[in-house]
């Protein structure tokens, strides 16, 4: 298998735009309410392959670690 060809890699990419969009945690309302729409366009986008699921995981680990650094960020 060709990694670069497969849906591994288009999930990683987008995942890795997705985390880069997203790494300058905000406090505000706007911002957290673009990451659960992009999160949920995201997940639209392969919720129906066979790695649907691989997709979501890791979506949901982006969202884990935004609220971490926010939670961080906050005590300072």
């Amino acid at each position: 298998m060709n990694f670069k060809d497969s849906i591994y890699w288009k999930i990683y990419a987008d995942i890795w735009g997705f985390h880069k969009k997203y790494a300058d945690v905000k406090g505000d309302d706007s911002y957290w309410e673009q990451v659960v729409n992009d999160a949920g366009e995201l997940y639209k986008k392969y919720e129906n392959q066979p790695e649907g699921e691989f997709a979501k995981k890791l979506i949901l680990n982006i969202l884990d670690e935004l609220e971490r650094v926010f939670k961080r960020n906050e005590k300072k």
